[in-house]
């Protein structure tokens, strides 16, 4: 079974720190935060006609790594175990 998980809070709480430590404890992927891409490529914070295409790569990001998981755990439950002797 893939689970998702995802850290909401305030700037500078540490989600980033605490999310790349869960996936490196659960040996899981990780999407990281566009937005915070996105303001270090511009040296800004978006205008409010660029948050659409932000919140939509935010979203495509997730949607590829989520389908990256299942896929990834469809090709081992797929996979024949050895039998024990």
């Amino acid at each position: 079974m893939s689970r998702i998980v995802a850290l909401l809070g305030a700037e500078c709480t540490g989600k980033s720190t605490l999310a790349e430590a869960l996936a490196r404890r659960f040996s899981a992927g990780l999407v990281t935060e566009y937005l915070r891409e996105w303001c270090d490529t511009h040296g800004r914070t978006p205008h409010q006609h660029e948050q659409a295409h932000i919140a939509a790569e935010q979203a495509r990001r997730i949607d590829t790594a989520a389908r990256r998981q299942v896929s990834s755990t469809s090709r081992e439950s797929g996979r024949r175990r050895p039998r024990s002797m």
